[in-house]
């Protein structure tokens, strides 16, 4: 027998084989942002549609109807938030990044004036290297001055990302007016004996996206108003931006609320000791709110998300897709969750029913 030629044979084949998956990854890899672009566009669909549904039994109306009015909806509010809160964001913001050197110089100063803030500062003395003066801090301004402008760049570069939002937009549009469309076309390519699992798998997706955009929207909503107005009434400035930016980090489960914290207090830091507890006792109170109000009401809805894998997710598609990936991020750990889980449950269900 000819046992050479049959591992070539199986050679080529493997070659084959790792050639095209690699390929497969490849093209995965290079659209990549479309693929989240159209999840994205997957997801606000669902909850039009779920958003729809609830509007038309609540005031009998037809579905089409009460989905346009919840677009309506949507578009003037998000065009009211471009046209009162875009100017007065973009000014604080430039405003901000001309400051920094002058507000790192005062929040050095200021943490000079405690024992703990003197402390603190020789362990960073003795950690550079420098045991005779405190460490030169016109690198550390510079990369702040860098990194502001790093974050001003993601927020110009999501004026340049408009058509990509008009294009999910309209898809989610489209999947909202004929949910049962897709749903049937998932199950025609779906194998007969998994349809039933599909189409309950179906079904807790889109429970899970549906309340997790109520939550996300609440949670966004309520921390960053109580931010801002908190901020305003204690004299923190820059009380818009900081506000928008708590917002923005409810994204981020456990690590955001620290995140959005950090340059608030240092703000704070430059003002007054008064205004940094002011400041400190703000953020408790939101932590609290968050974590006793928010998840327990909305969240408990929905299936828990790993902290870990989460973040992960986040840092992994933050790197590899920008602004999209990192939104995307929280929803696509809760879809994968959800639809394991409802698997499972199907899976089992299915068992107890064989063996009774």
């Amino acid at each position: 027998m000819n046992t050479d030629g049959g591992r070539s044979g199986n050679d080529y084949r493997m070659l084959l084989v790792v050639g095209v998956s690699l390929a497969v990854a490849g093209l995965l890899i290079y659209a990549l942002p479309v693929l989240c672009l159209i999840f994205a566009g997957i997801i606000f669909g669902i909850f039009l549609s779920a958003a729809a549904d609830v509007l038309s039994r609540r005031l009998r109306l037809p579905r089409a109807p009460a989905l346009l009015i919840i677009l309506i909806v949507l578009l003037a509010t998000g065009m009211a938030m471009v046209f009162v809160i875009g100017p007065q964001v973009v000014e604080q913001a430039g405003e901000l990044a001309r400051r920094v050197p002058e507000l790192w110089r005062a929040s050095e100063a200021a943490i000079r004036r405690s024992e703990i803030g003197v402390t603190i500062l020789n362990l960073v003395r003795e950690a550079m290297g420098e045991p005779d003066a405190l460490p030169d801090l016109s690198a550390i301004i510079a990369e702040s001055t860098q990194m502001i402008g790093r974050l001003t760049g993601i927020f110009s570069s999501v004026v340049g990302t408009l058509f990509g939002a008009i294009i999910m937009i309209a898809m989610a549009a489209y999947i909202a007016f004929e949910p049962k469309l897709y749903r049937q076309g998932v199950l025609f390519v779906t194998p007969a004996h998994r349809r039933g699992m599909v189409n309950h798998m179906m079904d807790r997706v889109a429970v899970v996206v549906a309340w997790w955009f109520v939550g996300q929207g609440l949670s966004m909503l309520v921390l960053g108003s109580i931010m801002t107005l908190g901020l305003w009434v204690i004299g923190v400035p820059f009380a818009l931006l900081f506000g928008l930016f708590t917002a923005l980090m409810t994204f981020i489960p456990n690590l955001g609320p620290v995140i959005a914290a950090i340059p608030v207090l240092l703000m704070a830091l430059t003002q007054s000791i008064e205004q940094t507890l002011l400041a400190l006792i703000l953020i408790v109170v939101l932590q609290n709110v968050e974590g006793l109000l928010l998840t327990p009401m909305v969240h408990r809805r929905i299936i828990a998300l790993p902290p870990a894998l989460v973040l992960a997710a986040l840092l992994v598609l933050g790197s590899l897709v920008g602004l999209i990936g990192a939104l995307i991020a929280m929803p696509l750990v809760a879809t994968m969750i959800a639809a394991f889980e409802a698997a499972k449950r199907y899976e089992n269900h299915e068992a107890l029913e064989g063996s009774g």
